[in-house]
């Protein structure tokens, strides 16, 4: 691990004037390292800790990482518009990105879930201005299909944990506001949506509905989701990034990892897979009931540095390209290419 200056708080100048707060974490000396930029809207402060290692630890192993409040969530200014504004901003952060001090021109994206979505989103922006495009992604857990891969499953709407993330993400929507009452009572009911929501429009969503996309997706309107799709956005995009994919067998937006993986591999660009015995998070050796053993319970992070290792500093590579977890043997298992699954057909019957 290389020692690590202080904290460095930028505010980082939008196009439309918007400045948007992010963290740089550097290594101590005078060399020069690629910069990994990751963009969330939960608080950089957290930095996806949750699922991932500190980005200390990733500027540790030689990198310049960036972490940054996205449009209108934490110190960041403007309104948080779900994944609406993330293709200007995201492309326009890589641009920053790549001259920032410390770094060597190269920069990668990493990150979970919404902040594996605003990566797709920012290599689309890129390609559209003709701006810098990331070197390399690291995706985890995103939806590459907004709908069907996230906030729909079989065209049935995933009730209670839309309405769940709803509510989370208009909770900092009024604090950021002003309304504190709206604040105290959103917060005061995540545990009744948490117990099982029955109604498909709660009382406390439908007060609060200005400061929240809820209603947006329960209109399941076709053109809202063609603008914040990544495989929308990213059609007749060459998709020619180096990337990691990393999915959960019990993640809601596994599709969603398959399907990027399944995009990117028609490029030219080394993509590699991983998928763990996870759920959405946390990710660890025990899913609900069942013990995945002890080779579930080391994450991600390793296998990302290794991978960013190779794609910017031209490393060997000690992981295979497609690394699957056998939930059964209760180990991975590496293959070249990912095996083709067998279809079994099974019939109802009465009785």
């Amino acid at each position: 691990m290389l020692a690590l200056r202080d904290i460095e708080t930028l505010r980082m100048r939008m196009a439309d004037g918007v400045h948007l707060a992010a963290d740089v974490y550097r290594p101590v000396g005078p060399e020069r390292y690629p910069v990994l930029v990751m963009r969330l809207p939960y608080g950089r402060k957290v930095a996806s800790t949750v699922v991932l290692a500190h980005p200390a630890w990733y500027a540790g192993q030689g990198y310049v990482v960036l972490v940054q409040d996205v449009r209108g969530r934490g110190d960041s200014e403007g309104i948080f518009r779900i994944l609406e504004d993330d293709v200007a901003d995201g492309a326009q952060t890589l641009s920053l990105a790549a001259d920032l001090p410390g770094g060597n021109g190269m920069v990668a994206s990493y990150g979970f879930s919404y902040h594996g979505m605003n990566q797709f989103l920012a290599l689309a922006g890129a390609r559209k201005s003709g701006g810098k495009v990331p070197d390399a992604m690291a995706i985890a857990m995103a939806a590459f299909d907004v709908r069907n891969h996230w906030a729909f499953e079989g065209d049935g709407f995933r009730l209670q944990s839309n309405q769940m993330w709803a509510c989370q993400m208009a909770v900092e929507n009024t604090r950021l506001a002003g309304d504190l009452d709206a604040a105290h009572m959103l917060h005061a009911a995540l545990p009744s949506l948490h117990s099982g929501a029955v109604s498909a429009r709660p009382d406390v969503l439908e007060q609060a509905s200005r400061y929240t996309h809820y209603h947006d997706w329960l209109a399941d309107d076709p053109s809202y989701w063609r603008t914040r799709s990544p495989q929308s956005l990213l059609e007749g995009v060459t998709l020619d990034v180096p990337v990691l994919h990393v999915g959960g067998w019990n993640d809601i937006m596994l599709e969603g990892t398959f399907a990027a993986f399944e995009a990117f591999s028609a490029g030219r660009n080394l993509q590699r897979l991983s998928i763990g015995p996870w759920s959405h998070i946390p990710w660890g050796r025990r899913v609900g009931a069942l013990d995945a053993g002890a080779d579930a319970a080391d994450g991600i992070d390793r296998e990302i540095v290794a991978f960013f290792n190779e794609a910017l500093k031209g490393r060997e590579n000690p992981y295979p390209k497609v690394r699957l977890y056998d939930v059964v043997k209760e180990a991975w298992a590496g293959f070249e290419n990912l095996p083709k699954a067998e279809t079994l057909v099974l019939h109802l019957s009465s009785g």
